[in-house]
């Protein structure tokens, strides 16, 4: 037996399917009237492996880098190197809680200097700035951090 539905009845199932779906739609933008399409990028963890990826604007990228304060033998950062691609950069710091001294990152080079704010053992913070292809020093602003050996280079490209 054949199921027999009025056209008006079609267009009136069709016109709710259609609002529903342009409400799911809008549902899905961002608040500000943009588009929300995004470019996921890969987070670097402290060992180097990835471990999140962030999501940004199209056309825009994001890096989120990890390092971590080390005070065993002498001053340093977990990582000497980092590498980014061009646009918003973070670089995040744990101070463990098995360090005795308060340390911050500040990110600097090509006309950017940007710092986090000091931290005591046990904290994390981070800096970001939006970075241009090139190359720029990474270093602990506390008094006499840098010179005992926490400096880095972070390679944008």
């Amino acid at each position: 037996m054949a199921l027999h539905v009025s056209p008006t009845r079609r267009w009136s199932a069709l016109a709710v399917a259609l609002l529903v779906a342009a409400g799911t739609l809008t549902a899905c933008g961002d608040d500000d009237g943009g588009s929300s399409a995004t470019t996921a990028t890969t987070a670097t963890g402290a060992a180097g492996g990835a471990t999140a990826p962030a999501t940004t604007p199209a056309g825009s990228a994001t890096t989120r880098l990890a390092i971590v304060a080390e005070e065993r033998g002498g001053l340093s950062w977990s990582r000497r190197t980092l590498t980014a691609r061009a646009g918003d950069v973070t670089i995040a710091l744990d101070n463990p809680s098995g360090n005795q001294l308060p340390h911050a990152v500040e990110i600097e080079g090509n006309g950017v200097e940007r710092e986090s704010a000091t931290i005591e053992p046990g904290a994390v913070t981070d800096v970001s700035a939006n970075l241009r292809p090139g190359t720029y020093t990474f270093y602990c602003p506390v008094d006499g951090h840098r010179q005992q050996g926490m400096e880095g280079t972070l390679t944008v490209g």
